[in-house]
C-alpha cells in the first residue's frame, strides 16, 4: 500500500517490531496530541519529514497536517525506534530486504 509511517499515541511491543520488519516507522504522537486533538478529516494530508539517513533511536520527527482548507498543523513526533539495529532494518525496507542486501 505504501506506507512508510504509522503515528499513534502509544504501541505494544510486538506491534512497533511488527512495523519495524515490514519497513513502516513507527512514530509516537507527542504528550496533549492524539486523534481527538488532531480532528483530522476526509481531505486532509499527514505529511512526515523523516530522512532515512538521519533517523536514530528515538529521534523527533516533523509532522505537519495539511487541511483541505490550506491551513498546516504540525507537531514532533518520537520515532518509537529503540537500537540501532532497527534503524538499519528501517533503513533498508524491512527484515526481507535486509537479508536479500546482505545475500
Amino acid at each position: 500500500l505504501g506506507i512508510r509511517a504509522v503515528i499513534a499515541v502509544s504501541f505494544e511491543r510486538i506491534h512497533r517490531s511488527n512495523h519495524i520488519g515490514m519497513g513502516i516507522l513507527p512514530l509516537r504522537m507527542p504528550t496533549g496530541v492524539n486523534p481527538q486533538t488532531l480532528a483530522i478529516q476526509p481531505g486532509d494530508q499527514v505529511h512526515v519529514s523523516a530522512d532515512p539517513r538521519a533517523l536514530s533511536p528515538r529521534c523527533k520527527v516533523q509532522v505537519c497536517i495539511i487541511r483541505r482548507d490550506g491551513t498546516e498543523e504540525a507537531f514532533e513526533a518520537t520515532a518509537a525506534v529503540e537500537t540501532r539495529l532497527e534503524v538499519e532494518l528501517l533503513q533498508r525496507g524491512g527484515v526481507i530486504p535486509s537479508i536479500l542486501q546482505k545475500t
